[in-house]
């Protein structure tokens, strides 16, 4: 969903959606920074957008954003301010944690850079290091939160038609949010997630019958 139509839409429409069958919502948060949204000509109205978030939440909606963590005006303390934020609003994920900004040629931003073709936007060597070192750190997490993700709106789904699929939504519900939880703490503590936090996830995954890398 587009961010301004989610931060138009009344805040009573969330309940009636989610009766209709709506379960899961991506928009584009893209960055809490009004400096870094000008830059980047983004309007995205990020405080009703928010507001609209927990709206779905309170609903029943099951929300992601697209955000851009890392660009060439981060710095290690802007990330870790913003990473401490998305924690707070439950929006911090393995891939949230490691986005970055794609630059595409024709886009302004690209030609600001002067490079060929598509790539990633260049960082000051302070933040590559840091971003480097986060990358290192959610490796073990990351194929555990694709396979998890993935499989969420397809649940989501069957939940809301059969009612014998609503435990299998919460204990996967479960352990998206122990991921995002390990992810916080493996930043804040510089340390790789335990062998047996992860082993416990993937056991979980595999009896929910959700399969990828990561579960194996």
């Amino acid at each position: 969903m587009r961010a301004q139509e989610a931060a138009d839409a009344p805040a009573d429409v969330w309940p009636r959606l989610h009766a209709g069958g709506l379960c899961r919502v991506f928009t584009g948060l893209e960055s809490l920074n009004p400096d870094t949204l000008a830059a980047w000509r983004k309007p995205v109205p990020v405080r009703r957008l928010l507001n609209a978030l927990g709206a779905m939440r309170a609903a029943g909606i099951a929300c992601e954003v697209g955000y851009i963590l890392w660009h060439d005006g981060a710095t290690p303390e802007s990330v870790w301010a913003e990473a401490k934020e998305l924690r707070r609003l439950g929006l911090l994920s393995p891939k949230t944690a490691l986005s970055r900004l794609i630059l595409y040629p024709g886009s302004l931003l690209h030609e600001k850079a002067h490079g060929d073709g598509v790539f990633p936007c260049p960082l000051t060597p302070e933040s590559q290091r840091l971003l480097s070192r986060w990358e290192t750190l959610l490796q073990p997490l990351q194929p555990l939160w694709i396979a998890a993700s993935c499989a969420h709106p397809r649940l989501a789904c069957q939940a809301f038609l059969c009612e014998d699929k609503r435990a299998a939504l919460a204990r996967l519900e479960a352990c998206l949010e122990k991921i995002k939880e390990l992810t916080y703490g493996c930043l804040a503590s510089d340390a790789l997630p335990s062998p047996q936090d992860c082993q416990e996830i993937r056991g979980e995954l595999r009896a929910l019958h959700i399969a990828g890398p990561g579960c194996r």
